[in-house]
């Protein structure tokens, strides 16, 4: 099993490049996607499409923070007002403070022997009928039944 050695406190030194660069833009004083000039491309543009090139996806998105990223992804997942998110009890603030902003209602779980009698008890865990489907006996995957062949 391999084992995470490094701090999780202590960042890597920003490199000398990293630092001209974020001087240029400090000075050019364009600091968000929108504040271009003419046909100009925003530092933030270009960053969001080496990322997506690098991740193997169509597009990214950049926010300012994670809490935004959490936001944005519960938004994207569907989440409604009034739809009960569970969220680890041992986290920060941006994680509920995600959900809330979204309308949703933040349930928080502490994991013990318990926690699936619990979440079930309160309707927050239910069996996925795809997972059920699957496990029909006699099929190794959903819907598709045994072939046999004449040889």
């Amino acid at each position: 099993m391999l084992t995470f050695t490094k701090p999780f406190t202590q960042q890597e030194p920003i490199p000398e490049a990293g630092i001209q660069q974020a001087l240029e833009i400090l000075r050019h004083g364009r600091l968000h996607r929108y504040n271009v000039a003419g046909d100009e491309i925003s530092e933030v543009s270009l960053l969001e499409q080496e990322y997506a090139k690098w991740q193997g996806a169509r597009y990214c998105v950049a926010t300012a923070s994670g809490g935004q990223a959490i936001q944005l992804g519960l938004r994207v997942c569907g989440v409604r007002p009034g739809d009960k998110v569970l969220a680890n009890a041992y986290t920060l603030a941006p994680v509920p403070g995600a959900i809330h902003a979204v309308g949703a209602e933040p349930v928080l779980v502490e994991i013990n022997a318990d926690y699936k009698r619990m979440l079930k008890a309160e309707g927050l865990m239910t069996r996925d009928p795809r997972m059920v489907e699957r496990k029909k006996p006699g099929q190794p995957k959903a819907r598709k039944k045994f072939q046999f062949s004449k040889r």
